[in-house]
């Protein structure tokens, strides 16, 4: 093929200059474009952090509440059963029931 005329060739220069101009600055632009995604990124997932201590922080608050109300109810159970058991020992420890050595008819006392 023959060469080229020297005039197309000039004539192409300005086109490809100017289009490169535009690639770097589309590139320039890309670059500060990834740049704000990867600071997003990293936003993000302070933000997650942050999300998840607060959330382990209100489980473990939830947890320690439900063992300390449990262990107040054990501890009132108890309480109560040793009510009981102390009722149930003192009534069988005093005095029994004088009914049984009743009889029916009146005794005297003997001088």
């Amino acid at each position: 093929p023959p060469p080229p005329p020297t005039n197309t060739r000039h004539s192409l220069e300005p086109v490809i200059k100017y289009m490169a101009e535009c690639f770097q600055s589309f590139v320039a632009e890309s670059r500060q474009f990834m740049m704000q995604l990867e600071t997003q990124r990293h936003e993000q997932a302070r933000w997650q952090q942050e999300l998840q201590r607060r959330w382990l922080e209100h489980e473990e608050r939830r947890q320690h509440e439900t063992a300390e109300r449990e262990a107040r109810m054990e501890k009132a159970r108890m309480e109560h059963e040793l009510r009981v058991l102390q009722l149930l020992t003192s009534t069988r420890h005093s005095d029994p029931c004088q009914c049984s050595r009743r009889s029916s008819t009146p005794q005297l006392p003997h001088p």
